[in-house]
């Protein structure tokens, strides 16, 4: 049994969506056609579906990228408000999805992209609602898609490239009734055996109330009924200090009646929780805490996020961003710009950016090796000043120094260059720690591996800039292994070594709290995991130590 409580928001109910309309079961599939770049190589097939028989598009990328283009004819009419949807699963590197809608003219066109998709193998329902396409091309130049000709799925080139199999099955449209803006005012009801007198605290917005369980061997409840189905992209939710849940579900449903999990969190750190559920659209929130620690749970409040909250990787990063400490995350996300070099000489096939933060990618796309030092708190680049320079002058060889405010002040400087043959290139980042006052020190060096680009979030051409996924890291004993093919190798073997998922602490976050991870593996499914190597360094007046 789940002990439990129910927050309900009274509202009118609006009309509900009008009943899906099948536009192409898959069952045969000659109104397909495959139209590939030049030198990407494209097959279309009738395939096992999840029900019947299924679209599969065969693609093979070469250097250099390109796309893979299924389309088809369906000229209808659309509804006001809608919402596309099929069931798609994969065999293939993370690539970029696409939607298009083209018009009669056949030169307008409409589109929804979802760029690094990744594939697991096992059957997805995608769900595209109108306010998800955008205008991409044509001599209408904008507006609004009413009659539509042609449909297209495509698979574009992107951080993975190669070649693989992608599945379609059940395209339907969905006419929608338009939710609106949410003006629901909260009321409570409670279990009294569970102190529902405080239940109003999760959403009264004030930081100061809680609602509290206690110590219990079962799973405790909370449920959030917004009274209609609401949209939003996200939930934050803010602990008590000692009675955060360091396990718990995240539930919706519609009719109370059918859950879907949407998130199972397993946390290494309190504080608050901010969990990314993109497009999310439901009545009734759920979140089902599994295991009560030895002073139950608290939870002071419970913050539903607006739909652009989870309108992108970026967007919520530049979210979470906005509500942590300066110098937590990359100064990118808090929109700020931060000057940027290239490592690497024309026609190396090795490239890295560097920028004055300190911060080195790993490759175009790629995560990123940002410093912080322990030094009586935690220093990060917005507490220190800054100078670049470049080797001689003129030489492709940037530095980036850290100078502490502080009265007998360390300096750090990162310096990067490109070393090896020139078949097998290598990057390699060197950071100088000196110890510029009269007495000996004792700073912490911290390396972390951050799933952050160098190219800011701004940037959408060529390769689009911010975030990185790190789905997967590993620590071999002599190197961090990121996403199964990148190897971050310290030359000098670091004192500690740890790695963590995004729900169990950003390792920004928790090198703040004074918790790095100790975990030597870790798989992220939001693809957002980091990592951090330890170097505690004694120095004396004068000196310095290099890590690289």
């Amino acid at each position: 049994m789940i002990a439990s409580v129910a927050l309900a928001f009274a509202l009118a109910l609006p009309q509900d969506s009008l009943a899906p309309r099948r536009l192409d079961d898959f069952e045969r599939i000659t109104a397909w056609s495959a139209h590939p770049a030049d030198g990407v190589r494209m097959s279309l097939h009738s395939d096992p579906g999840r029900r019947g028989r299924a679209l599969r598009l065969d693609f093979a990328f070469a250097a250099g990228g390109g796309y893979a283009i299924a389309r088809r004819a369906l000229p209808i009419d659309l509804p006001t408000n809608y919402a596309f949807s099929f069931w798609m699963k994969g065999s293939a590197p993370p690539n970029t999805l696409e939607f298009k809608l083209i018009d009669s003219t056949a030169e307008n066109v409409w589109w929804y992209t979802e760029r690094d998709r990744a594939f697991d193998g096992g059957w997805h329902r995608i769900t595209i609602r109108k306010r998800q396409i955008a205008f991409a091309w044509g001599p209408r130049g904008g507006g609004e898609l009413t009659h539509l000709a042609a449909l297209e799925l495509v698979i574009t080139a992107g951080r993975g490239g190669g070649s693989g199999s992608v599945w379609f099955d059940d395209l339907e449209l969905t006419p929608l009734a338009d939710l609106g803006p949410y003006l629901g005012t909260p009321v409570a009801s409670a279990d009294a055996a569970l102190a529902g007198h405080a239940a109003a605290a999760l959403v009264d917005g004030d930081s100061t109330t809680a609602w509290r369980a206690g110590v219990s061997l079962r799973p405790v409840a909370v449920t959030l009924d917004f009274g209609r189905p609401r949209e939003f992209g996200g939930l934050s939710l803010a602990w008590e200090p000692g009675r955060e849940a360091r396990d718990y579900d995240v539930l919706l449903s519609n009719d109370r009646r059918t859950w879907h999990l949407v998130r199972r969190v397993q946390t290494g750190v309190g504080g608050t929780h901010h969990l990314y559920l993109p497009d999310s659209e439901s009545r009734y929130v759920r979140l089902v805490c599994r295991s009560i620690g030895a002073h139950g749970v608290g939870l002071r409040e419970v913050t539903v996020q607006p739909l652009e909250f989870g309108a992108s990787r970026n967007a919520f990063f530049a979210s979470v961003a906005r509500t942590a400490a300066p110098g937590t995350y990359p100064r990118a996300f808090l929109g700020q710009r931060a000057y940027w070099t290239i490592i690497g000489s024309d026609g190396s096939r090795a490239k890295a950016l560097l920028n004055e933060d300190g911060a080195v990618d790993a490759g175009a796309g790629a995560f990123s090796l940002e410093p912080f030092l322990e030094d009586s708190g935690l220093v990060t680049w917005h507490d220190v000043t800054r100078s670049v320079r470049l080797e001689d002058g003129y030489l492709p060889v940037p530095s980036v120094e850290w100078t502490t405010p502080r009265r007998g002040a360390l300096r750090l400087a990162i310096t990067g260059w490109i070393a090896g043959p020139a078949e097998r290139p290598s990057l390699v980042v060197r950071y100088r720690v000196t110890n510029r006052g009269s007495t000996a020190r004792r700073p912490t060096l911290y390396v972390a591996i951050r799933p952050f680009q160098v190219n800011p979030p701004w940037q959408f051409l060529g390769t689009p800039g911010g975030t990185a996924r790190i789905d997967s890291i590993r620590w071999t004993g002599s190197a961090l292994v990121v996403n199964g093919d990148r190897r971050v190798i310290p030359l000098r073997a670091p004192a500690r070594v740890g790695a963590t998922t995004f729900d169990q602490g950003e390792i920004g976050e928790r090198l703040r709290q004074g918790i790095p991870p100790t975990a030597s593996a870790v798989r992220d499914t939001s693809g957002a995991a980091s990592a951090v190597l330890a170097y505690p360094l004694a120095l004396a007046p004068g000196d310095s130590a290099d890590v690289a």
